[in-house]
């Protein structure tokens, strides 16, 4: 049991220095590393975690879609897609694992998946007043 749990912390070491060396060194620190505290940055590397996990694979979609509006090169698009999608999956497999231990990190292309709340989207719950201020519906009675 002791030598499978070793073998598993070197095979997601080698794994991390894999995937950082393909990574190029342009990408910023993940954003995770910004947070003042410690609970807070294992918080966010855990959540980064997480989402990169559970959507990944998104990247096969995505990358080609922006690629295709902006650069009109849809093949490249499929094959960046294929590459991010299992970066960010591994990756953010990566981040998980090794939430509790914030030295590391890996970078991940593009930061890795954007979901809503990363990209500046902010949800607030309507309050009372939301709902007073619209005018009464007209009854058809």
């Amino acid at each position: 049991m002791k030598t499978l749990k070793s073998s598993l912390l070197i095979s997601l070491w080698t794994l991390a220095v894999l995937i950082s060396s393909l990574v190029p060194r342009a990408h910023a620190a993940s954003e995770w590393t910004q947070e003042a505290t410690y609970e807070a940055k294992v918080e966010k590397k855990f959540r980064y975690g997480v989402e990169n996990v559970l959507a990944g694979w998104t990247e096969v979609f995505t990358e080609p879609y922006e690629r295709r509006h902006s650069t009109k090169d849809l093949i490249t698009g499929l094959f960046v897609g294929i590459f991010n999608a299992v970066v960010d999956t591994v990756g953010g497999a990566v981040h998980l694992v090794t939430a509790p231990i914030t030295q590391i990190d890996v970078p991940l292309p593009e930061d890795g998946v954007m979901l809503s709340h990363r990209r500046g989207y902010q949800y607030s719950e309507p309050t009372h007043s939301d709902y007073a201020a619209q005018p009464p519906e007209a009854s058809s009675h």
